[in-house]
Parts: structure tokens; sequence; C-alpha cells
């Protein structure tokens, strides 16, 4: 058992107020390569988390530590590289579009007589911490502009709703051409 500091949600906030927010590009680089890291630990063993966002990343003796795997699941390596889930569980800002739609009916609505059903996989997690980046760039994650939650989650599974990508970040500082590649390549809708 470690004791956290302080986890990466409210260092955010602490940095991002609206006076003084300013993009730093170190800081972001720092702290991404850590959140990097502490997935890959728990990919190699095929372990979705499902739940990642900055809440979950804590700092403990200046390092980044991935907690709360309540929801997370293992893959059944032998059968599918997804994690089936009969409920929703997450945090609507970092959800994937996956973990909001139902693998029985992609078309939407649910089918009669059949359970809800999602397929999350490593992808799903990718797409998480791309939101977690984009915050740490911008100011809010990708969808947290839309105040109704329902329709931040249609936006997030509609493929027509674009995700804006700004060359400039918070406090007007240039984003680097291969960190907007990186944002894109992460929130991308499809899985594959």
């Amino acid at each position: 058992m470690e004791m956290g500091e302080l986890d990466l949600n409210k260092l955010l906030t602490s940095r991002q107020n609206p006076e003084a927010a300013k993009f730093d590009p170190v800081f972001v680089r720092c702290y991404w390569k850590e959140m990097l890291e502490c997935l890959q630990s728990v990919h190699q063993y095929d372990i979705v988390h499902s739940d990642l966002k900055p809440a979950n990343f804590v700092l403990v003796r200046g390092r980044l530590k991935l907690i709360d795997f309540g929801i997370a699941n293992a893959i059944q390596t032998d059968e599918t590289v997804n994690v089936h889930r009969e409920t929703q569980i997450g945090t609507p800002n970092y959800m994937s579009p996956e973990s909001l739609m139902d693998s029985n009916n992609p078309r939407g609505g649910r089918l009669p007589g059949r359970p809800k059903l999602m397929k999350l996989g490593k992808p799903s997690d990718i797409w998480s911490l791309g939101c977690i980046l984009y915050q740490m760039v911008y100011g809010l994650p990708p969808f947290g502009h839309i105040a109704n939650q329902m329709a931040r989650c249609q936006a997030i599974i509609n493929w027509d709703h674009h995700i804006d990508f700004p060359s400039r970040a918070m406090g007007g500082v240039p984003v680097p051409p291969s960190l907007l590649r990186t944002m894109r390549r992460c929130l991308n809708r499809d899985i594959h």
C-alpha cells in the first residue's frame, strides 16, 4: 500500500485555472509518458481497466500510479480480445464509443428480449487516455463542452460528430503536430 499525495484530476484543476491556464508541453509529455507506462503494465497482462480518468492516476513520490481496478476485467485471450459487459460503467467524459454501444445491435436501440452488451478491449482504454491527453492540452475533455450527459454520450457514439483539434492549446500556445497526430489516433472511433 502506498500513500498517494495527489491525483491527476486535482493537479490538472490547479494548473488549469481560468486566469493563468497555459499549455505546458514539458508537463504534458512527462505525465503522458507515465500514463502510457501505467497502461502498458496493465495491458501486458491482458487487463482492460475500463474506467481511466484523471482521478484514477495518483502521484506517489512524484510518479503516477494507476488505481481503482473495481470494474477492470481480464480478457479471455483464447476466446476473444474483448471483455463483455452487460452494464454501462464509467465516467462519460472519458468513456469510449464502444462502452456506450450495444454490440447486440450496433445500429442503436435495444433488441427485445436481449440484454445490452458492450464489447470492450484495449482500444477502449486508449480512447480514455486520449480524452485525458486532450484535456491536458485544451483544458476540457473532447466532449466536455456538452453540458447534458445524455447529449454528451450521443455525441461520443455519433461518427458524424466531429472532434475539434485546434492548432492552439490553452493560453494560445501552439500544439505540436506530433501531439495533434497522437490525439487524433487515440480519439478514433474505429477500434481497429
